[in-house]
Parts: C-alpha cells; structure tokens; sequence
C-alpha cells in the first residue's frame, strides 16, 4: 500500500500522472457510492507508471476512462504489486498521454452535463407534440421510443445501453429542441452544522479497502463520538478540528451511509 486518500483531497489525473512519473506497477483502486447507496469501485492496471487495463462492473478499457471523468467523491488506494491481463484483448494499447486526453475530454463533456441533470434519478419525459419538422438522429429517435410515458436517466441508460455522457448529451440535444421535459426534483436543504447528527450502523458485511470499515481517519473518529445528540459543530470542537474538517467528513460518512442529520 503506497498511497491512498479522498478525491475530495487530491484530483484523479495529478494521482494518476503521480504514479506514470514514479514509474510505478500496481492497481490504482477508486471506490465510491452512487446515487443509490451502493458501493462501486473502478480499477487502473498500472505498468511501469503506463496504464494498460482497466476495469469497472463489465466494462473494460477506454470506457472505464469515461466513466472515471464522472466520479467526483470517494476513495482511492493504489496497492503496489505485479499485474497480469488474462485476456489479451483487454490490454490498453495508447500511450499514456492520449489516455490522460480522453480523460479530460471526458471530465469536460461530464461538467455542464452533470450541471443539467444533476441526479440519475430525475425524470424525463416528453413534450407535446408540436406542428413543426424535426429531423432525428436514429441514437436519438432510440432514447425518444425508450422515454415513453416517462422514464429516469438511470432507466433510460440501461435500455440505450449507452454510457452516461453519450446519453446526457443525446438529452441535451433533445432538450434543446424542445422534444423532452425535464421534471425537476426538489430537495431540502439541511444546515449540517445546526441538526443533530444520527450515525448508522456498521454491519459486519461493510468493509473498505483493507478490511476497515471507514476508509477515513477524520470520519472515523467522527463516526465513533456520535451518539445522535450533538450538532457538527458541537462534533468538530470534541475532535478540535475546523467545521469544513468536519463537514467534508460527513459528507464521506452519508454518501457510505453512515450518518444522518436529523433537524432539530
């Protein structure tokens, strides 16, 4: 184990040109909870600092680069070691600079994406029907059959089987010609430093990388001296660390769903 923190703390292409400079063999592990609180975990085969597989769920190679530009919050551990690829197919030819691109290329497209469709979970649906000719493209005349009487992001990109920004972009453009609706979600704001704060059980089953349970030492102790009663603030003077300490390690600790703030 040679280097490991939160994406909260250190940007995924400086980690990942880290470990190209350093020359360094191993598997850079990225692991975080999507929008239905499920643990996921992406990997980077890195050979002399070049990566040369990757992998997340089923998918393998310059997908998973795609998929990465869209994870924001985690955890990330790279664990020295020889590797080895099975299968020859899955070997990632580029050089190392034209992957870091794609990347880039990636986390740029992702941005406003994200900025206009903030959860998975929002809803779609379609316009009514207008006099005017408009022309489709046949990916997008997919996603408009796939829609229906409504349908979620996260629905829609499992039927179209298409990555997350191919499908985003595809309801941009849709969006733009007035074709779909996007019902807007509300959410409710809670002061994190004025509720109490309600921690959850850890269950036998929960491990993070090496075995631990919480993967962050600030979230861990603050985990410990919850008992539901104390504010964060009242948390973070216990611990003698900043409120921003505390609140980035709440945020870490309800995105693992480990806390709850509870008004008061």
């Amino acid at each position: 184990m040679e280097l490991e923190g939160r994406l909260t703390d250190f940007s995924l292409e400086d980690i990942i040109k880290l470990l190209n400079s350093g020359k360094k063999t191993g598997v850079l592990n990225i692991q975080f909870v999507d929008e239905e609180g499920r643990e996921k975990k992406i990997a980077l085969y890195f050979k002399d600092g070049k990566i040369i597989h990757s992998t997340y769920g089923t998918l393998t190679g310059i997908p998973v680069l795609e998929e990465l530009a869209c994870v924001s919050q985690g955890q990330f551990i790279f664990s020295k070691g020889d590797i080895s690829v099975q299968n020859d197919n899955d070997i990632i030819n580029k050089k190392f600079d034209e992957l870091i691109e794609i990347y880039k290329k990636a986390a740029d497209r992702w941005r406003p994406l994200h900025k206009l469709f903030p959860s998975l979970n929002t809803e779609i649906t379609l316009s009514e029907v207008n006099e005017r000719k408009i022309d489709f493209t046949r990916q997008e005349w997919k996603i408009i059959t796939s829609i229906g009487n409504g349908s979620t992001i996260k629905a829609l990109i499992e039927k179209a089987k298409m990555s997350k920004i191919e499908l985003l972009e595809i309801l941009k453009h849709l969006k733009e010609k007035g074709i779909i609706e996007i019902k807007e979600q509300k959410q409710e704001v809670v002061d994190k430093s004025a509720g109490t704060i309600v921690p959850a059980p850890l269950r036998p089953e929960d491990t993070w990388f090496g075995g631990k349970p919480i993967g962050d030492k600030t979230a861990s102790k603050l985990y410990k001296i919850m008992d539901g009663r104390k504010t964060l603030l009242e948390l973070a003077k216990k611990l003698n660390i900043s409120i921003e300490e505390a609140k980035k390690a709440l945020d870490y600790l309800i995105s693992i769903e480990r806390a709850t703030i509870v008004k008061k």
